[in-house]
């Protein structure tokens, strides 16, 4: 023991710590800057913790809603341009053209006038053609129009009946980004004559990244495999276009998971940044935050707690000092209970006996102890509120805000989920694909906010329709897809029925002259229908546009 004593009494000489005075002052800073800078850094970590996740969830939320808007949109410019294609008078004038003869110029020029037609009512079409088998263009829109090229073997896909999709470019003479979208054109009795092709450009998506990024700190855009960025909520077109990431951050994007937070440094900035792939085109929605701003609120309140640390050691340091000359007996127990605090006891409470410095001292610590005890609880009351609010943010990220159904990823995670499952048990089960007949139409008769009421009317006719085992959500725009587990195509085909016969009851408003709305439904069971979650999708996708294309107001299956 003595030993022991001489070798710490010779470590304290070395620090120049050989007076009772000086050791109280070493004890006073401990005691102080252990448990308050523990606290504190704990504190930081926690905090910042809890920001980097919500930061995680608000960028991760707007590259998710920004891809699914763009896959929505480029589907229904690919929708429409098949509506048009469709058309018994372009087909029927296409085909008298080709076959030549008197009349050619003249079913050409109504050709034309229907395209123009069409062009004139949708904004974002620049350009529309007609194409022959060989990609010659038989007729446009307008007389004098930019070159258009399709992809080597563009006739292949047109023959069975797939979209054509062209790379994006710029467009000096509009003063935009444009890329070209083509679908087969083909006779009523399904013979091949060409494609109708447009130049769309991307206005609408521009407006979408601007009002998203409106009033935030983050910066949105869409950028291509090789790191070329198609659009941006700050850049204009043109220097869009001729900007690309750096080659290391483009790697780190297209090869990592898809919603992973990134922390990079490109364009003499450091961010945090998140991407979210668009499928169709293999594109990539990247929302990102720069990253002082993102935890400025976070480093203030670091420095504040420095500061008042700073300040606190220096008045502990004085006090101690004051106090250096008591007797040795009051120093014991001020040292035992310096001890108990270091080792985390923050119940300790010192006797303010005299003498009058000793008491002002224990006071002191006290109030220490007090305030460690009252960040210790408020630590747990933050983190309660932490656990709170994780919990409401999971919440929103699976629920669709205006039909209260599950959105679109919680319906995908649970649909893989069911496939796994009935994989393992070999049973069936059923999905439906529901498109609200005439929706844009209801919208321009009636106004989107009662849009927004007929949707949120559809979705409480879902909820009551099904089990309670089954599963509904909001797929996008005026689509829902529902879940059937256990459920045979004949008895999916029974509940599709039901529930398009109840919203065609129960939205007739005969008071205020309003027809009932009509639903089409496609139906596809698992496994005749596909043994897969996207296989199934797209087979009840295919299902529904059949419906759609049979008259609407229907139901089919995935196999009539």
């Amino acid at each position: 023991m003595r030993l022991l004593e001489r070798i710490l009494g010779a470590v304290l000489q070395t620090f120049r710590l050989d007076t009772v005075k000086r050791r109280i002052l070493a004890l006073a800073v401990l005691a102080t800057l252990i448990p308050t800078g523990t606290t504190g850094w704990l504190l930081y970590i926690q905090n910042k913790t809890a920001l980097t996740g919500k930061i995680h969830e608000e960028l991760r939320s707007a590259s998710i809603n920004i891809a699914r808007e763009f896959d929505l949109w480029l589907k229904e410019r690919v929708y429409e341009l098949r509506v048009f294609s469709g058309s018994y008078e372009l087909s029927e004038n296409v085909e008298k053209a080709l076959r030549g003869g008197s009349t050619r110029a003249q079913v050409l020029r109504r050709s034309q006038d229907y395209l123009k037609s069409v062009q004139n009512k949708f904004s974002d079409y620049e350009d529309l053609f007609v194409l022959d088998t060989t990609g010659a263009v038989i007729v446009a829109s307008a007389k004098q129009t930019a070159p258009l090229s399709l992809p080597h073997g563009w006739q292949k896909q047109a023959r069975l009946d797939q979209p054509i999709l062209t790379g994006a470019r710029w467009d000096g003479s509009r003063g935009r980004t444009v890329m070209t979208v083509a679908v087969p054109l083909k006779t009523a009795n399904g013979r091949f004559l060409g494609a109708l092709a447009t130049t769309i450009n991307f206005g609408s998506m521009e407006a979408v990244l601007r009002q998203w990024a409106q009033g935030q700190t983050r910066h949105l855009y869409i950028v291509k495999p090789d790191g070329t960025r198609m659009l941006s909520s700050l850049l204009a077109p043109e220097p869009v276009l001729t900007t690309k990431l750096p080659e290391a951050a483009t790697r780190t994007f297209f090869a990592g998971e898809a919603g992973e937070l990134q922390r990079m440094t490109y364009d003499n900035l450091e961010v945090l940044a998140v991407m979210q792939r668009v499928p169709r085109l293999e594109w990539g929605v990247v929302a990102e935050k720069n990253y002082e701003d993102a935890y400025r609120a976070l480093l203030d309140i670091r420095n504040v707690a420095l500061m008042s640390a700073a300040w606190l050691l220096l008045g502990v340091g004085l006090v101690a000092y004051l106090l250096s000359m008591t007797i040795i007996g009051p120093l014991t127990r001020l040292t035992e209970g310096a001890a108990k605090v270091a080792g985390g006891d923050l119940s300790v409470a010192i006797p303010t006996d005299p003498p009058r410095e000793i008491g002002r001292l224990a006071t002191m610590f006290n109030t220490m102890v007090t305030y460690l005890r009252e960040a210790q609880e408020e630590l747990t009351s933050v983190n309660l509120a932490l656990n709170e609010r994780n919990q409401a943010l999971e919440t929103l990220s699976s629920t669709d805000v205006l039909t209260g159904l599950h959105n679109r990823r919680h319906m995908r995670d649970a649909l893989n989920a069911e496939v796994a499952r009935h994989q393992r048990n070999g049973r069936s089960f059923s999905i439906m694909m529901v498109d609200v007949d005439h929706f844009k139409k209801y919208n321009d008769t009636y106004g989107h906010p009662e849009g927004d009421v007929l949707l949120k009317k559809v979705g409480e006719i879902l909820k009551s329709s099904l089990r309670t085992n089954d599963f509904a959500a909001r797929y996008g725009g005026e689509e829902f897809l529902i879940l059937l587990p256990d459920q045979d195509e004949k008895g999916a085909v029974e509940v599709g029925e039901r529930i398009r016969q109840r919203i065609a009851v129960e939205t007739e408003d005969p008071a205020n002259k309003r027809q009932a709305v009509t639903v089409s439904i496609g139906v596809a069971t698992f496994p005749e229908a596909g043994r897969t979650a996207s296989v199934l999708l797209g087979n009840a996708d295919a299902a529904l546009y059949k419906a759609k294309n049979s008259g609407r107001n229907r139901v089919l299956t995935a196999g009539s």
